[in-house]
Formats: C-alpha cells, sequence, structure tokens
C-alpha cells in the first residue's frame, strides 16, 4: 500500500471536487455534503473518496437525487470497515500472519 500524506482539509475538498466533477451528474452532492466528507477524513484522501463512493452508491440504491449528510453517517463505518479490510490486504505474509494471531483471541489464550 502506498503512504500518502495528510491532506489539509482545503486540498481534501479540492480532490473530492475534481472526482465529483469528473464522475458525478451536477447537483448530486452539495458543498456542505463535501466540506462533511472532508472533516470526517481528517485529511485521509482515501477515507474521503471511499466516503464519497459509499454515499453515492446508497443513493444510487434508494433511486434518489442527491446525496445528504445522513447518508454520510450512515456509510461512516462500513467505509471505515472496507478500508481496514483493504489495509490488512496489503500486508506482507509475515506482517498478515502476526495480524491474524493477534486478532484471533483463541490464538493467544
Amino acid at each position: 500500500m502506498i503512504r500518502l500524506r495528510k491532506f489539509t482539509n482545503d486540498e481534501l475538498i479540492d480532490i473530492l471536487l475534481a472526482r465529483i466533477d469528473a464522475g458525478l451528474r451536477p447537483g448530486v452532492i452539495g458543498r456542505d455534503a463535501v466540506e462533511y466528507i472532508a472533516d470526517l477524513a481528517v485529511g485521509d484522501v482515501r477515507k474521503g473518496i471511499k466516503l464519497l463512493e459509499k454515499a453515492t452508491r446508497r443513493v444510487d440504491r434508494s433511486d434518489r437525487s442527491q446525496i445528504t449528510l445522513e447518508d454520510i453517517d450512515t456509510v461512516h463505518d462500513e467505509a471505515r470497515r472496507d478500508l481496514q479490510q483493504d489495509h490488512i490486504e496489503s500486508l506482507g505474509t509475515h506482517k498478515r500472519l502476526l495480524f491474524d494471531i493477534v486478532a484471533d483471541p483463541a490464538r493467544t489464550a
């Protein structure tokens, strides 16, 4: 996994807006929701993009036309879990084995 530096809130908003302009219909997400995603992501561009992706899919599945703050709150934990799983899957063999040992309480008892 490539390590990315923490972005400022303004930088993250700009990155998210560029993604939105490139891939979503105009009006799907308001500036307040983009700023909220940036606040939740705390400089982590992967988290910001994952939140945007999950919220977009949620709105699309429910056949609505706009992402709300509630949508973002609803997908927040799922996005966090997805990112954790991505990180775990990127571990090398030895680190993954160590993680599996530590994560399984039955093995450490």
